[in-house]
């Protein structure tokens, strides 16, 4: 699953998070085709979540809904293969905040690997990082990263987690994703050299797909 995110919808602390979003849409639909023109031939299946609130999607961004439309895409799945979610192999992959999806969505269904793009520790945090304590404070809703981690590791600690972070990223600086490595050891890092946010996708690229078929 790879978090494509375009929002319509702002708040006043939102808005520069979501002009970030915004420049990273179109960027992130060319690295996915590019990811499965290269991927090997293996069986695996790829599926493309637009979020609510994102791109064409009507409704409202909020973490319930972002969590209904996975949940209703793996009640799908379970339809139309005529197969329990238990049986189902399911990985996730996540660019920026579509990678707190990733990891929310590992915190809640088993997985058995995700895949974590340029991840921040926490939304609240790096909103904090953007514009300042005071603004950040109004966000609805705050992505916990290191909360999900922790449930990951509860309840599910044969899932391999990835996190690929460029050192130049300077939307959401590699610390955020070495600190995250670091308090969870499980969890295997890649810092991709010179990289910044967006050019992450293609420098990590063969990091990325190796790591995702080994």
């Amino acid at each position: 699953m790879l978090g494509v995110l375009h929002s319509k919808q702002r708040s006043i602390a939102e808005a520069p998070l979501d002009r970030v979003l915004r420049e990273r849409l179109a960027r992130a639909l060319d690295w996915l085709a590019n990811i499965l023109v290269n991927y090997p031939v293996n069986g695996d299946a790829f599926l493309l979540v637009d979020y609510p609130g994102y791109g064409k999607n009507a409704g409202y961004a909020m973490i319930d809904s972002t969590r209904a439309s996975a949940d209703a895409a793996v009640r799908a799945f379970e339809e139309r293969l005529h197969m329990p979610e238990e049986r189902l192999t399911v990985c996730t992959i996540g660019h920026s905040l579509g990678a707190a999806v990733a990891l929310d969505f590992a915190a809640r269904h088993r997985v058995e690997r995700v895949v974590a793009i340029a991840p921040f520790t926490t939304l609240r945090e790096e909103a904090t990082r953007v514009v300042g304590r005071q603004l950040a404070r109004l966000l609805r809703e705050n992505y916990d990263n290191r909360e999900n981690l922790a449930r990951i590791a509860r309840h599910n600690p044969k899932a391999r987690i990835g996190i690929f972070h460029g050192t130049a990223d300077d939307d959401i600086p590699v610390e955020m994703g070495r600190e995250l490595a670091r308090e969870f050891p499980f969890v295997e890092f890649f810092a991709i050299d010179g990289a910044d946010h967006v050019s992450v996708l293609d420098a990590g690229h063969d990091k990325i797909v190796d790591w995702m078929n080994h």
